[in-house]
């Protein structure tokens, strides 16, 4: 009996001074914990920090990238789009229409009186009062350098002024001829707008389209 008696005792004043040990020990864990980061916990926060700025950095390029290239195709969609409808407008009320040989210009002719027959033949509707042209202008002749060629507009050929319709970076399709006159009442309408050279994104359209004269006598 006084054999496990002192077992007991010797046990629980293991036990209180193990428990003491832990007491004491305590307030320095605390007090070690309370200094700071650690190099190696500073070091991984400072690596992810990099990793995240970078991903930032990398979205933010690439979006600012993607709206610089929808804003370019928008606007070549609108100078295209605005310039072939009123080319195609401008032939639908003309009385006749010619195409020079190199398919860079078209003319076209209007009635200013539609009440008043001008030129004799007994039709009111038809004469040729005055007359209008569109022409693609290539300044340097080179095919290559797109930044000068553009398609102008006068509304009048007997004055010298002029509107530029289409501007820079206007280009040729192959072979095609920006202006073909079929059957003398169909106009062809071939061209593009191209800005590869110039900035960082390609950006691209082409136009092919006809134009059907309505105001005719036959």
């Amino acid at each position: 009996m006084n054999c496990r008696r002192r077992g007991n005792e010797s046990l629980i004043k293991h036990t209180a001074t193990f428990f003491e040990g832990i007491r004491g020990s305590l307030p320095r864990l605390l007090r070690v914990r309370r200094a700071g980061f650690t190099i190696l916990e500073l070091i991984v926060a400072t690596a992810l920090s990099v990793v995240v700025i970078g991903a930032l950095v990398i979205l933010a390029e690439s979006t600012g990238r993607t709206l610089v290239s929808i804003t370019s195709q928008s606007t070549l969609n609108q100078f295209a789009g605005n310039g072939t409808e009123f080319i195609i407008g401008r032939v639908r009320l003309a009385n006749s229409v010619t195409v020079d040989a190199s398919g860079n210009t078209l003319t076209l002719s209007f009635d200013d009186d539609p009440t008043f027959d001008s030129d004799g033949d007994e039709i009111n509707w038809n004469d040729r009062n005055h007359c209008e042209e569109f022409q693609y202008v290539d300044t340097d002749n080179l095919a290559a350098t797109l930044n000068d060629n553009k398609i102008n507009y006068r509304a009048n050929t007997n004055s010298t002024n002029s509107v530029t319709l289409i501007p820079c970076d206007t280009r040729k399709l192959g072979a095609l001829k920006v202006f073909t006159l079929t059957n003398s009442t169909t106009v062809l309408v071939n061209f593009g707008l191209l800005t590869t050279n110039y900035t960082l994104f390609s950006q691209a359209i082409e136009i092919r389209t006809k134009a059907l004269l309505r105001n005719r006598t036959k």
